[in-house]
């Protein structure tokens, strides 16, 4: 996934007041490299 997805998403949570977003599915999140640019 793209970042400026990602931030999508991320800011469309946001608005709506999401509490709680789990970072994963079927993968290792961590193996992302761009995983600490999307979660700062």
């Amino acid at each position: 996934m793209s970042f400026p997805l990602f931030k999508k998403i991320v800011d469309d949570c946001a608005n709506l007041e999401v509490k709680e977003v789990a970072i994963y599915r079927l993968g290792e999140p961590l193996l992302d490299p761009q995983f600490s640019k999307e979660i700062a």
